[in-house]
């Protein structure tokens, strides 16, 4: 996998906001716009292929938000097949992607999926929100 470098990105106000929605205490607002202003690591193959994984009827882009998320999934899960990492940030993800996604089943971003606090937002099929109980894990 290619380096991402130490440097771990600033996800203090994303940490907060998904702390307080897994503690039953949501402010949908500031969650969408934390996920929006954060930047990911999102892994993809060496041909650019993002990692998508499909799974009950989703096509699920898994995406970290630090250094430490992404090590966590590839030794839990030995992916070598994600061979680079792009950087991008929530509102990309969110905006633009699901107007570049093939046609298919719905997508959904899945946020530290190997991490003690996941979250999950659609990008298609739906508009992003936050608040429901479909969102959760």
């Amino acid at each position: 996998m290619t380096s991402t470098g130490d440097v771990e990105l600033d996800t203090q106000p994303l940490r907060r906001e998904i702390d307080a929605y897994h503690a039953h205490q949501p402010r949908p607002d500031r969650l969408l716009a934390a996920v929006r202003s954060a930047t990911f690591s999102v892994p993809s193959s060496e041909h650019g292929a993002l990692a998508v994984v499909p799974h009950r009827g989703l096509r699920w882009l898994l995406v970290f938000s630090s250094t430490t998320e992404l090590r966590a999934y590839q030794d839990r899960h030995g992916d070598d097949n994600l061979l680079r990492v792009r950087r991008c940030t929530g509102a990309w993800l969110l905006d633009k992607l699901s107007r570049r996604l093939p046609p298919g089943p719905p997508v959904a971003v899945m946020i530290d999926v190997t991490g003690s606090r996941p979250l999950s937002l659609p990008i298609s099929g739906a508009p992003p929100s936050i608040g429901s109980s479909a969102a959760r894990r």
